[in-house]
């Protein structure tokens, strides 16, 4: 498919001092950085949520980001594991969704089965808790982050023991949750083997989908994991 030529007109001056991207480091922290950043009194600049777990620092104009950064380097720390310079390739990797998944088996009904489902696209973070409680079986809901920005809306077969299942995976039209998740590194860190880009972005890439998955679930042990299910709420 040939790629949309657009014309109309672009500021490739635009300023690169008061732009910075932070990666976050948990989703969790996202939910509060605004507030976080008001109370360490880092109000020149403006922390923009920009997909996966990736911020956007924009500052006032005429601020310098950086030195903003190294004025507040604990506080920073604590939030981010890395920092880098807005460039003009810097866009939205990934996004953070709730994934409906109709057709679990009961059999296999956990916070695991439901891990083992994020991972083959995406990273797990939650499940709510109606899921975790078994409140309703015809569907289960999963927090996750995916590189995958099109659309979720498919069939994966999934094989729990021995028997193969139909599970739908439907994406919910509006995610609750701010794009961040848990993720470790050194700050600024350099010689990361996520380097992806020629401007030093990263991003660790997601498996291969299969297209038939297995989980092993052992049947006499069925009970008990329900009911190790059902305590956690």
């Amino acid at each position: 498919m040939e790629p949309l030529l657009f014309k109309g007109v672009v500021d490739m001056e635009v300023s690169r001092k008061n732009l910075m991207v932070g990666e976050v480091r948990t989703w969790e922290d996202a939910l509060s950085i605004k507030k976080t950043f008001v109370y360490e009194g880092i109000v020149s600049v403006n922390p923009i949520p920009m997909g996966g777990n990736h911020i956007l620092i924009k500052g006032e104009p005429e601020v310098d980001c950086s030195q903003i950064i190294n004025m507040d380097l604990d506080c920073c720390r604590a939030i981010f594991h890395s920092i880098s310079p807005w460039s003009p390739s810097s866009k939205a990797v990934q996004k953070t969704v709730w994934v409906k998944c109709w057709g679990v088996p009961i059999l296999a009904w956990s916070v695991d089965f439901f891990q083992f489902l994020a991972s083959s696209f995406g990273v797990f973070l939650k499940v709510d808790d109606a899921t975790l409680n078994m409140e309703r079986v015809d569907f289960g809901h999963v927090l996750l982050t995916t590189s995958v920005l099109s659309f979720i809306n498919k069939i994966q077969k999934v094989v729990v023991g021995g028997r193969e299942f139909d599970i739908a995976l439907v994406e919910e039209d509006s995610p609750t949750f701010p794009n961040n998740v848990d993720r470790r590194g050194s700050w600024l860190e350099e010689g990361s083997d996520f380097v992806d880009s020629e401007d030093g972005e990263w991003w660790p890439e997601d498996g291969e989908v299969n297209e038939v998955v297995s989980f092993s679930v052992e049947e006499e042990e069925e009970d008990a994991s329900m009911d190790k299910t059902r305590s956690r709420g």
